[in-house]
């Protein structure tokens, strides 16, 4: 078998690569010492097996649950609507009756016919006038 002989560019490109695997796991020790908090939930922030400690020394928060936990906390909630039937009641929709009041009123639909409320709809005749 015979051996190949390197380069001097060969032999200096390993040494280099050599000194940055020992640098980059003394960098990943020193990290190690004091690593960043999670502002949500208090956990160290720890490296990947292929990531650099110098993207880590950025994060804020371990993952995207806290990052989306945290800044929701801040976030204005809307208020929903509240409406209200005529005796007092709270309903649903603006509009509505309450279920005491539906069954004392009735609807105002109670003696029209099918046929009338279909033709209603399609004309957008209102109730106060005939259609006869």
């Amino acid at each position: 078998m015979s051996r190949r002989i390197m380069n001097t560019k060969e032999r200096a490109s390993l040494a280099a690569k050599a000194k940055n695997i020992k640098y980059a796991k003394l960098r990943r020790d020193a990290y190690f010492l004091s690593p960043n908090i999670c502002k949500n939930c208090g956990c160290p922030i720890t490296p990947s097996k292929n990531q650099n400690v110098c993207e880590v020394n950025r994060k804020v928060f371990c993952n995207h649950k806290c990052s989306a936990e945290f800044n929701n906390k801040n976030r204005a909630k809307k208020e929903k609507a509240t409406y209200s039937c005529a005796c007092g009641n709270k309903v649903a929709k603006a509009g509505n009756k309450c279920k005491p009041c539906t069954y004392r009123y009735g609807s105002i639909y109670e003696n029209d016919t099918k046929g009338l409320l279909i033709e209603r709809r399609k004309y957008g005749v209102k109730k106060s006038s005939n259609i006869l």
